[in-house]
């Protein structure tokens, strides 16, 4: 695991809790990463192929005009929707992945898939969905035993907002006057592929170290994952198969 971890700050503000490297955060979008890897688990597995269709491994998800595949949802080039305003305040408790498809699934895509690439949040929900029909697991179950066991995560799990979860942190914001409030209440669990895991700031480290060491997905998977893709007339956007493909500083 990571060589040296520190926490500052509080996690609870309110009890005066100190953050610990144990706390648990949300890690948003980073999130996405660990839907890819456990997608791409399934491709070594014989269980998906990149470019099939979406139906053809969740049959009731609704046709559009034009067909989705496994590769454009990991890529955001599959032209559904990301969220909108009213939805990153959602409070309503969606079972599973697949029982948050409704909140999208009869929306017209944006554009055909392949010729544009746009950043979608549920094009991974999408791909939890797909993980379940897939599996017969719930979602968040084979990420842990396909991605997170075999990369040393122990704690990390989804913000779920009815379970008790040890050292988990409460999320704040600064108000226009400077004073410190709460974030605004929300239940992510209609993203939880996309953007509802709760880590610590070690998790996604050890993911990392755990692909460099090929613990996880064969050294060609990972190349793959981790290589640029292109739009139907050639041009090369800056996402992998569920990673950003950026140059840092040189």
């Amino acid at each position: 695991g990571p060589i040296w971890t520190r926490a500052w700050g509080k996690a609870d503000v309110e009890n005066d809790v100190p953050a610990t490297p144990r706390a648990l955060f949300r890690l948003a979008s980073i999130s996405k990463p660990f839907t890819a890897v456990a997608v791409l688990r399934l491709v070594e597995m014989g269980k998906l192929r990149l470019d099939a269709p979406v139906q053809k491994y969740l049959p009731k998800y609704p046709k559009k005009k034009w067909p989705i595949t496994i590769r454009q949802l990991l890529c955001h080039q599959s032209g559904i929707r990301h969220n909108r305003a009213p939805d990153y305040d959602n409070t309503r408790h969606f079972a599973s992945p697949t029982a948050s498809l409704e909140i999208f699934a009869k929306d017209p895509l944006l554009f055909e898939p392949g010729t544009n690439a746009f950043y979608s949040t549920y094009g991974y929900v999408l791909l939890g969905a797909i993980i379940e029909a897939v599996t017969g697991k719930p979602y968040a179950e084979f990420v842990r035993e396909e991605v997170l066991v075999p990369a040393g995560i122990e704690t990390m799990c989804p913000d779920d907002v009815f379970a008790i979860i040890p050292h988990r942190a409460n999320g704040y914001r600064l108000r226009r006057d400077g004073a410190l409030e709460y974030c605004a209440l929300v239940d992510t669990s209609h993203k939880t592929p996309g953007g509802g895991w709760l880590g610590t700031a070690e998790d996604p480290v050890r993911l990392v170290r755990a692909l460099m060491r090929g613990k996880i997905l064969k050294e060609e998977t990972r190349t793959l994952m981790w290589t640029p893709q292109r739009l139907k007339n050639g041009t090369i956007t800056g996402f992998g198969l569920g990673w950003n493909i950026a140059d840092e500083r040189g």
